[in-house]
């Protein structure tokens, strides 16, 4: 549920920006939730807040919280990836 996309931004990357700032790639390392209540409907609307706690050096942390329409947390996430900006040179040859 989190998105790295949100680390990307962070990080100050963007799809239509151009090089250096222009983003590459995102990849997932590892997500997880936890769910502090079991008792709610997923069809109803839920409150989804999320926070970029860190995003730097190709990493990105992402978490999110879930919130029922009454205020009451729950779920948490989290998200780990890489995320790299694109080359500055597509057009050049690597070899």
């Amino acid at each position: 549920m989190p998105t790295l996309g949100l680390g990307a931004q962070t990080a100050g990357l963007g799809a239509l920006k151009e090089p250096p700032k222009k983003l590459g790639m995102i990849s997932t390392l590892d997500h997880s939730i936890w769910y502090y209540d079991h008792n709610f409907d997923c069809s109803d609307w839920l409150l989804y807040v999320m926070e970029s706690s860190a995003a730097g050096m190709g990493r990105s942390l992402v978490h999110g919280r879930l919130y029922t329409r009454a205020g009451k947390l729950v779920a948490v996430v989290s998200q780990e990836g890489v995320v790299r900006a694109a080359p500055g040179n597509p057009d050049k040859a690597k070899l």
